[in-house]
């Protein structure tokens, strides 16, 4: 019997014959990438893209309520997979807009290292999206956190550990609790409006030197500029800069960088073109154990997730040159 025409893609496939079992069907075999729906033996959704074994999969992957992004083989066959799966039925609605996006970012990539960076990084876009509630361009506060990781990683970590590193050090988009990590050196930037002297901290996990020998506080003036000039920028222009450079060395780098960028929220398609911003000199902080900070140890029981506003002045004695923070970064 033929199957009903609906607008549910999953309606289509056929259960699993078994419970070690899935079944699939390819999205459009016109698709530049293999995409498929799937069903599990529990009949739970799935949009899964399959790769070649060789093909890494780079970073961490975002947690969902009531779905689930994973890697490996779902139905125990072959074929590598990258897939999204709904565990939860109430958020189906939810999940099959997910799943178009998701194909439709992913279809643009030239490569199948690029289709795979797209699809993490769109699925940790989509990761912001849900927890905020919000869409839309990065705001202007994100914008110059943004601009101020861009500064570090394109003029500090560039040049001293080469493309590579230095972008596989960028994992504050991916969830780290600081913003880039070598080893067991991490820095944590702050990005602060012209003639502040405040930074605000996130939570008491970001300044948190547990299992490491070196966290340092970069902190990064920014100010909105509002005629054009060679020293000032729109982040989009700021990302593209260094995307190009990253290219230059290696397209697999650029599309890991790009991945990471789009983590952050950040989408090319959204127009800056009002907001241009000038950077100034970054200062860097040593935080050692007796830095001023909240930390997990220091807390009361039953207390967590905590923002704090830090005063610059009352860490001025822990204030350090940058090209005393930089050969700590290199990897062993």
């Amino acid at each position: 019997m033929a199957k009903t025409e609906t607008n549910d893609p999953w309606a289509a496939v056929d259960p699993p014959p078994t419970t070690q079992a899935l079944s699939a069907r390819r999205t459009d075999p016109d698709s530049r990438w293999p995409f498929f729906w799937g069903l599990d033996h529990q009949r739970r959704r799935l949009l899964m893209l399959q790769h070649s074994p060789d093909t890494p999969v780079p970073g961490s992957l975002p947690r969902f309520r009531g779905m689930t992004v994973a890697r490996g083989r779902p139905g125990g066959g072959d074929p590598d997979f990258l897939f999204l799966q709904l565990r939860q039925p109430e958020y189906a609605d939810v999940f099959q807009e997910f799943c178009s996006d998701l194909m439709r970012v992913t279809n643009r990539a030239e490569t199948e290292p690029e289709a795979v960076s797209r699809f993490i990084g769109r699925a940790w876009a989509w990761h912001r999206f849900l927890s905020t509630g919000r869409s839309g361009r990065l705001s202007t506060l994100e914008q110059m956190g943004l601009l101020g990781e861009l500064r570090v990683l394109g003029e500090s970590l560039l040049p001293t550990l080469g493309a590579e590193c230095a972008v596989s050090a960028w994992n504050g988009p991916l969830g780290s609790a600081q913003d880039f990590g070598v080893g067991t050196a991490a820095i944590e930037v702050k990005a602060i409006a012209a003639g502040r002297s405040k930074v605000r901290i996130s939570s008491e996990h970001q300044l948190c030197t547990e299992f490491l020998d070196h966290l340092f506080l970069a902190v990064v003036p920014v100010a909105r500029a509002y005629e054009d000039g060679d020293d000032t920028a729109t982040v989009p222009a700021a990302a593209e800069a260094l995307r190009d450079t990253l290219r230059d060395a290696d397209p697999v780098i650029a599309d890991d960088f790009e991945r990471r960028l789009r983590a952050t929220g950040f989408d090319w398609e959204d127009d800056y073109s009002d907001f241009r911003w000038r950077t100034g000199a970054r200062r860097w902080f040593a935080v050692r154990p007796d830095f001023p900070r909240i930390t997990p140890e220091s807390l009361p029981h039953g207390l967590s997730a905590v923002h704090y506003t830090l005063a610059l002045p009352a860490a001025a004695d822990y204030a350090v040159p940058e090209d005393s923070v930089l050969p700590t970064l290199r990897h062993p």
